[in-house]
């Protein structure tokens, strides 16, 4: 406390220590945050792959593939010889 002609004067500025465990909260958060941008890296993938592997039994079965319906379709001489 300051005492400036016969007034007392505190300071509103209050100093915050940062302690350890701010520290592991800051570094949880972080934490969780990467885990989360990794589950988003693994996972888009797997959905892109499900159709990616559509595609490949369409063709492996002799159709093929209309992306714009996403459906499999076959000629009618492929059906009749089968």
């Amino acid at each position: 406390m300051a005492e400036i002609m016969g007034l007392q004067i505190q300071p509103k500025i209050a100093v915050k220590y940062v302690s350890y465990l701010d520290l592991m909260d800051y570094r949880l958060n972080i934490k969780v945050f990467m885990n989360k941008i990794i589950a988003v890296i693994v996972i888009l993938p797997l959905l892109y792959g499900c159709e990616f592997w559509e595609v490949d039994k369409c063709l492996d079965r002799g159709g093929k593939w209309n992306y714009d319906d996403g459906v499999c379709e076959f000629e009618e001489s492929a059906k009749k010889s089968a």
